[in-house]
């Protein structure tokens, strides 16, 4: 945050880092290749981003109230595959 603050009063605002996080989902999600549809596929991308980098593991301890990181890493890995899950049923029920 220090570093995006930082940036900001000559009017840059080109990105600190470059965003990582969606060209990791993109490799993820790579095999199902076009089984989800482009919608169904734009949906679980963006749905996998919460999933990931450090809001997440912020809302977990935070909001959710856990301290163990395996309990968090074991909550993150279970909602990124039930987001799989149901985005491959809803396609495969709109079929």
């Amino acid at each position: 945050m220090d570093t995006w603050l930082a940036n900001q009063p000559d009017g840059n605002h080109t990105p600190v880092r470059a965003g990582r996080r969606m060209r990791y989902i993109d490799e993820a999600l790579r095999p199902l290749g076009d089984r989800l549809g482009e919608s169904g596929r734009k949906r679980l991308r963006c749905a996998l981003a919460l999933t990931l980098g450090t809001e997440a593991l912020i809302a977990m301890k935070d909001s959710a109230g856990l301290d163990d990181d395996e309990e968090i890493v074991a909550t993150l890995e279970w909602a990124a595959g039930a987001l799989l899950r149901t985005a491959l049923h809803d396609f495969e029920g709109s079929q």
